[in-house]
């Protein structure tokens, strides 16, 4: 058998699994990009960035507050 001829014919033809492996980074890569996008938008609008950063601490904040004071 000639191996070289073996080793040849597997790298052309890429198999499911390295298919598949590919299509995962691809997909990963988008969702970075989308999520690049949503910041941007979120940071480039000062109601944006309240709502989506501001009220959250704050309701942390009165949630923590509230457990501290019912603390038998």
């Amino acid at each position: 058998m000639n191996l070289m001829a073996l080793t040849a014919d597997v790298a052309a033809t890429p198999t499911a699994m390295e298919s598949f492996l590919s299509n995962i980074g691809t997909f990963f890569t988008k969702c970075i990009g989308w999520l690049g996008t949503c910041l941007d938008t979120i940071t480039g609008n000062p109601a944006l960035t309240v709502l989506c950063l501001a009220m959250p601490i704050c309701g942390f904040a009165v949630g923590l507050l509230g457990r501290l004071i019912r603390v038998n």
